[in-house]
């Protein structure tokens, strides 16, 4: 796997084992809204396959349902700060105590502790934010090595094309829980890579 940077016990992935055909499909889930996660988890349960859901604090508690429904469907749970604010603008304690304040939600609310993984909003990372998500026991802070712009809902043909563009073993690709089609193209995307022989699997899987 590879390893951007290193802090302490804090691992930068960005992909996996290359010579795998293996990819994790991951979903952010911010503070906007809950409008495409539904779908996304009705596609992932028909094609059975498991992803994993970057959550902040705030999404948990305005979507709770939503957040013990993506557990409860066997899904992972990352943590992805409390309020989704400029990672590299903050300082160490304001990084910490917002990694913290994140995981006591997301334990209060699902029962799962969303250890060892973290996500820094926006895919901002600063010194502060890796010493900070180490100092909380995350050991792995997941980047990611495609990301087709989901959010600003272009057609699905273009998501699938942007993700295919790219694809290689090993592959993370990050998408939204608020993207207009991004169901649609996870659908044909699923569908299209089980067909050409490649597994999909949460991050914990991709990282061993």
């Amino acid at each position: 796997m590879d390893k951007k940077s290193s802090i302490g016990n804090v691992n930068f992935i960005i992909h996996g084992k290359r010579e795998s055909r293996q990819i994790a499909l991951t979903y952010d889930c911010d503070d906007y809204d809950y409008m495409a996660v539904p779908e996304i988890l009705d596609v992932l349960r028909k094609n059975e396959v498991k992803a994993t859901f970057f959550l902040t604090g705030i999404w948990v508690e305005r979507f709770s349902a939503l957040a013990v429904k993506i557990v409860n469907e066997g899904h992972q749970i990352g943590n992805h700060s409390y309020e989704h604010s400029h990672s590299n603008q903050m300082y160490y304690d304001e990084s910490k105590e917002s990694i913290e304040k994140a995981e006591k939600v997301i334990k209060r609310i699902t029962g799962v502790n969303p250890k060892p993984f973290f996500r820094a909003p926006y895919g901002e990372w600063s010194q502060y934010i890796l010493k900070a998500s180490n100092a909380c026991g995350y050991m792995y802070n997941i980047y990611w090595s495609i990301d087709p712009s989901d959010w600003k809902s272009p057609p699905t043909k273009t998501i699938v094309e942007r993700v295919f563009k790219k694809l290689k073993g090993g592959d993370i690709v990050l998408m939204h829980g608020h993207g207009k089609n991004t169901a649609s193209a996870s659908n044909f995307i699923i569908s299209t890579l089980k067909s050409r022989g490649f597994q999909f699997k949460k991050i914990s899987e991709l990282v061993q």
